[in-house]
């Protein structure tokens, strides 16, 4: 029985967005004030010495704070994709590149992780997998993400941002 490929979308949740655009408003804004305060208050002479590392140090809060924020709003533009091919083969894509695809013999079971901070589909794999996960992006790091899921997730790998409605659809395909 041929199985016909299946697509799914990640999602960023508003409350996730809500908190991100927040927090990091909190930290570009202390960035803002550093400048602001340091530019009306601290004396020019001083300035010479100080103003390069004030200048960075404010640049790096309102960086810091705004980031996150942007790689959500940028990740619900342009969704990672999974994508079930033919039922053998699990595929990634993010940013419009496939990243890595996992063989479906290879999985021993999937679960839905939600934290306060992320959420996605854990995977979780056979001891001696038949088949390897087959990397396709040449800088993406498969063993670092694998040693991050596992002591984050306890899982073999972590896909984030991925409902809890498309982690049932791919459960239910076992």
């Amino acid at each position: 029985m041929k199985v016909d490929s299946i697509r799914l979308f990640s999602s960023v949740k508003p409350t996730f967005m809500r908190r991100a655009l927040i927090k990091g408003s909190l930290i570009a804004g202390s960035g803002v004030l550093l400048l602001a305060y340091c530019g009306a208050f601290i004396p020019p002479e001083s300035l010479q010495i100080w103003g390069l590392p004030v200048l960075f140090a404010g640049g790096t809060l309102i960086t810091m704070g705004l980031l996150p924020y942007r790689r959500l709003r940028r990740m619900e533009s342009q969704p990672s994709e999974l994508i079930v091919v033919d039922g053998k083969y699990i595929q990634y894509i993010n940013d419009g590149k496939q990243v890595y695809s996992i063989p479906m013999q290879s999985i021993e079971r999937y679960d839905y992780v939600e934290t306060d901070t992320e959420y996605g589909i854990a995977v979780l794999l056979k001891d001696s997998p038949q088949e390897k996960i087959v990397v396709h992006d040449r800088k993406f790091d498969m063993e670092s993400h694998q040693k991050k899921s596992k002591e984050k997730y306890g899982c073999h790998i972590f896909i984030p941002y991925f409902s809890r409605r498309a982690f049932t659809r791919i459960a239910l395909l076992d």
